[in-house]
């Protein structure tokens, strides 16, 4: 039998809990104690699934007395899964939804499910979750991302297969909105075979709910076999098209090294195959505050861009007149996800550096070195930032999703370790509005 723990069900104590320093390194990861603004709120015993680094040096001074790495944040868990987690929504009333795509290693019991009080509930019901193949636009199959407009829908991006690298089902690449007063699937856009080629891996959903006459969806493809770029949907109509399909801006750069957790950050199956280039295309997107822009990056490039909304969404415009408006906005380092907020920043999420990264272009200047790019939270627990979703409140909701760590970049073996955590930070924005 086996000793895991169930983190779905069990509850977050309470951060004043009078076991906190013995559940955590209050040196390395709580800072509360010395009253730093570097805390991580987390106080889920058995969380940490690794020693401090202090603990792992030999030292002839005592191991709090010890420098270390200093945290930027206060970075606080909110919940924790034994399933890889990835996406996650939020509404205008608070409510917290995350996904849980197939990824051919975890068991999937529900692929989106509500957090309440640390708890998860399956979303919006059990039979939607229910793996079901013979009707795959009823059922969720792998859903990858979820999103809450500003008209407070939320839609979950069925990516269409049933593990990673598996075939796609036909008719089962989707979007499918929810109701959040009924909490009933008021509509479901089937893609069709036209536009989801071989190799497809749809990866995140933006909108645009004020353009056009119902609103536009934006959605990257992170496969470089099948072309990248980014699916523009009507809303009015259900009409998509895959626009800068080959583009040098949605395809892995070639040069593009990284180094995740102090290892190189490569594509290695087995033990004994040749390690190589992560071939993730674009994968993060964002809509600025006005509309008028949408970010975007491939995982594996150094570079975030941005494309005019107006030209993406002209559907009788060529893909050369699109690419013409393109713009390299500077260096973001390795990111996945993007999240946009109401005072025209975008948030990124690195890999590298435990962290996530704020993108001002206001603050833009021709030196070199400028203050663009602020990291937001810096704290080494935070492995692999994946999603982001900004409240009302102003909380961004961050997965940590240890993605580094799977078996298809460690030579075959699965490095990760639940739980899987998604955390909050306090910051100054509120959501944008589009």
């Amino acid at each position: 039998m086996s000793n895991e723990r169930n983190y779905d069900t069990e509850r977050l104590p309470d951060a004043n809990s009078s076991n906190l320093a013995e559940n955590l390194d209050r040196r390395n990861f709580l800072k509360t104690a010395a009253g730093g603004s570097a805390a991580v709120a987390m106080t889920l015993a058995g969380t940490v699934g690794s020693a401090g680094a202090a603990e792992n040096l030999h030292a002839r001074v005592p191991a709090e007395d010890l420098p270390v790495d200093e945290n930027i944040g206060d970075l606080e868990a909110v919940a924790s899964f034994n399933q890889q987690v990835v996406g996650v929504a939020v509404s205008a009333s608070g409510r917290v939804f995350v996904s849980f795509p197939r990824n051919g290693i975890d068991d999937i019991t529900r692929s989106v499910a509500e957090v309440i009080n640390g708890k998860t509930t399956v979303y919006p019901n059990a039979k939607i979750n229910r793996l079901d193949t013979t009707a795959p636009s009823t059922h969720f199959l792998s859903v990858q991302s979820v999103y809450v407009d500003a008209n407070d829908t939320l839609w979950c991006l069925d990516v269409g297969n049933t593990g990673s690298g598996t075939a796609l089902v036909p008719g089962g690449t989707k979007l499918v909105a929810i109701d959040l007063t009924t909490n009933t699937v008021v509509r479901t856009i089937v893609f069709p075979d036209s536009l989801i080629t071989k190799g497809t891996s749809l990866n995140d959903v933006r909108f645009d709910s004020q353009r056009g006459k119902a609103g536009f969806a934006y959605i990257p493809d992170s496969s470089a076999k099948a072309g990248s770029g980014i699916i523009v949907v009507d809303l009015s109509t259900g009409n998509a098209v895959r626009r800068l399909a080959n583009d040098p801006t949605v395809l892995p750069d070639p040069s593009f090294r990284a180094v995740v957790e102090g290892k190189q950050f490569v594509a290695q199956a087995t033990a004994d195959a040749a390690p190589s280039l992560p071939a993730i295309a674009c994968d993060g997107i964002a809509v600025s505050a006005d509309g008028k822009l949408v970010y975007y990056c491939p995982i594996a490039s150094r570079y975030l861009y941005s494309v005019s909304a107006d030209a993406l969404a002209h559907f009788k415009l060529s893909d050369y007149a699109v690419a013409a408006t393109i713009k390299n906005v500077g260096e973001k380092g390795e990111v996945g996800g993007l999240e946009a907020d109401a005072q025209g920043r975008i948030y990124l999420t690195n890999g590298e550096y435990n962290a996530i990264r704020r993108f001002d272009p206001a603050a833009a200047t021709v030196d070199t070195f400028n203050g663009t790019f602020e990291t937001v939270v810096h704290n080494r627990h935070l492995v692999w930032p994946d999603s982001l979703a900004l409240g009302r409140d102003g909380a961004l909701y961050i997965t940590s999703t240890q993605v580094n760590r799977l078996p298809s970049l460690n030579g075959g073996v699965d490095l990760r370790e639940p739980p899987y955590i998604l955390y909050k930070v306090q910051t100054d924005a509120t959501p944008g509005r589009r």
